[in-house]
This record gives structure tokens, sequence and C-alpha cells, in this order.
């Protein structure tokens, strides 16, 4: 499949977003009655698509949607289907590219009332390069994630004043759990050696109830199907600030300093990993790495707590 990456990390280093970026999408959409029971499964979903994620591109949309021996064709060919229902709308993502642009997709009022969601402004603003380029990040990782056998990823949430964070988020509770199990497996193997691990077991007991952890971190998280394992994966967009970047090392302070779960800020190039490494390097326990580079960090991860339990063992062998 062609990559998710390609030149949108280009465009963001070289181009600084302007009004013309930010103004709305002239949406001329031609709406034909058309029932959701009609529409095939893959329309659908595409629609469903388009709500999470306000806009795509054809190749992202045809990774989201459609298993990977499905011809690209398909994917055109329903995109243009329910265009011609007012549906969805389309854009030239790079315009500077002329006719080597690929094609955007949008949501249209039509197609979100056939979904019963509202129809906010957010939906008909165009992206920039730096958004189109974050999109591409997004895509990846999910891509990556899938194609790594044994994990599954907890996406960010979707939060407003009508659908406000929950005081404990799935990311917080995956966290919380692994890094107890990871405890919980080191405190075995000091009873194993002899020692008495009562008090250290009704410790990681309590924490359990999230008091060092951040409650609403809201980041993706893979884990393994047992919860054995979890990566706490931050992807910064490529305009991201010093600010946001600190407010992120300050929230997963706790976790970093139980070093149990592995965490990695994802940027949308190598020259942003360079030019960041330092900062999250510095305390220890953060990775630095792009989004094309999450399928290797996955592999790595059961190695790398084996070795951390090796360890731990050896260290408890020296003390008996």
């Amino acid at each position: 499949m062609e990559s998710l990456v390609q030149s949108a990390p280009a465009q963001a280093a070289t181009s600084t977003p302007g009004a013309a970026h930010r103004r709305k999408l002239p949406l001329k959409c031609q709406v034909r009655l058309v029932s959701l029971e009609a529409l095939s499964k893959p329309r659908v979903e595409i629609l469903k698509a388009l709500a999470e994620y306000r806009w795509l591109l054809t190749r992202q949309i045809h990774f989201l949607v459609y298993p990977p021996e499905t011809l690209v064709q398909q994917t055109q060919g329903d995109l243009a289907r329910l265009k011609d229902f007012g549906l969805i709308d389309s854009f030239v993502a790079f315009p500077e590219r002329g006719r080597a642009s690929p094609y955007g997709w949008l949501l249209c009022k039509a197609g979100a009332d056939l979904l019963g969601i509202s129809y906010d402004r957010h939906y008909q603003r165009r992206p920039n390069a730096y958004q189109l380029a974050h999109r591409d990040d997004q895509i990846e990782l999910l891509r990556q994630v899938h194609l790594s056998t044994g994990w599954s990823l907890v996406k960010p949430g979707i939060y407003s004043k009508a659908h406000p964070m929950p005081r404990l988020t799935s990311q917080a509770w995956l966290i919380s759990e692994v890094s107890c199990r990871q405890e919980e497996a080191w405190a075995e193997i000091y009873r194993q050696a002899g020692y008495d691990i009562s008090d250290l077991k009704r410790e990681i007991d309590s924490r359990r109830i999230i008091k060092d952890f951040p409650s609403q971190c809201n980041d993706y998280v893979a884990f393994t199907g047992q919860q054995d394992y979890a990566v706490v994966f931050v992807l910064f967009p490529p305009d991201a600030s010093a600010k946001t970047m600190l407010s992120r090392l300050d929230l997963y302070q706790p976790v970093a300093l139980r070093r149990k779960i592995y965490l990695y800020a994802l940027f949308n190039n190598q020259q942003l990993v360079e030019r960041y490494q330092e900062l999250f390097k510095a305390t220890g326990w953060w990775g630095v790495a792009t989004a094309a580079e999450v399928g290797a960090i996955l592999q790595l991860v059961p190695q790398e707590t084996r070795k951390a339990n090796n360890r731990v063992l050896a260290a408890a062998a020296s003390c008996s």
C-alpha cells in the first residue's frame, strides 16, 4: 500500500499556513434523498470516518475503511457516489501541486444529518499544511499498531461541554493496570527469593486507585491483549509549541518515575525528532521517534521488559 507518510512533512516544514488555508470550504452539496439503510457498509463507514476525523485524504479513507486487498478504484467509486448524493464534498489537498495533488474529503450537513450528529462549523474548515501532515501521522500510527501482532490501541477521545471528559479515562486505567502488573511481577521475583512482600503488595493494590497517575490523560496508548505491556505515544503536531511539550512532560512525570510504562514523543519528521530529543531524553525515561517507527518500538517492548525483569531477579538474588 502507498505510504501514508509522504510529502506532507516536507510541506509542513516549508509552508506556513495563511489566511487561504483557514477559510471555510464552499460546500456545493446537491442533496439527494437517501437513507442510511440504503447505503453499503463501506459507504456508511466513510461517513463515520469523516465524522470522527473531520476530513481525510483518499488514501487515508482507503486504509481506514477497506480490507487491504481492495482496489483503490473501489474507494474512489464509493466516494464519488457519496458526493453525488450530497453527503460529502471534496477539496484539493495541495493546490500548489496542481493535478498531482490528492483529493481530500469532508462531511456535508446532509451526511451529518444522516448519521444523526450535529453539524458544527469545524467540519467546513479547510486543513492547513500542518494539519494535513498531522493527519498523516495519526493514520500512520494506526497502521503501525494494526500491523503489530498482539497489540491494540486506545485513541484520544473527543470531549466537549456536551460530552465532558470522564474522571478516569480509558488510557489512565490502562496505564495504572499495566504498571501495577509489572510491579506485581517484580514483587513475585522478590517473594521467590525469600522476601516478605506483604507490605509491597498492599502498596501496589492501593495504587490501582490511580492516585499516582494522571487520571485524565488523553493520548494514544498501545497495549497487549493481556495488558502485560503498554506504551504511551504522545503525537505532537508539526507546529506544537515548547509549552505544549513541557505540559506533557509534567502530566506524565508520575508515570516516568515509576518506570513501568514506556513513554514516547512522536514527531512528524526526523528533523523535529533531532530538535527535541534532548528535551525528552533528559528525563531519562522518554523515547523520541516518528510515527513510522512505532511498529519497531512495539516489537522491542517485550524484550526490553524481560531484560528489566532479569535485572530485578539478579538484584534480588544478590541480596538474598
